[in-house]
């Protein structure tokens, strides 16, 4: 979950909107969170069919 975390509040790649390709300079701005930059995360499963699986 700390990576989707990191992913979504931390990263900055720029892309090429005509290649599609990376064009951040280097790795040097890179950040990678660490468990001391989440906050307490609790999984929680639920034991239910998927709506899918209901409609067939």
């Amino acid at each position: 979950m700390t990576w989707r975390i990191g992913f979504a509040l931390m990263e900055h790649t720029m892309v090429d909107p005509n290649t599609a390709r990376v064009v951040n300079p280097n790795l040097s701005t890179y950040l990678v969170p660490v468990c001391a930059d989440t906050p307490s995360v609790e999984a929680l499963f639920v034991d239910r069919p998927a709506v899918e699986e209901l409609v067939r």
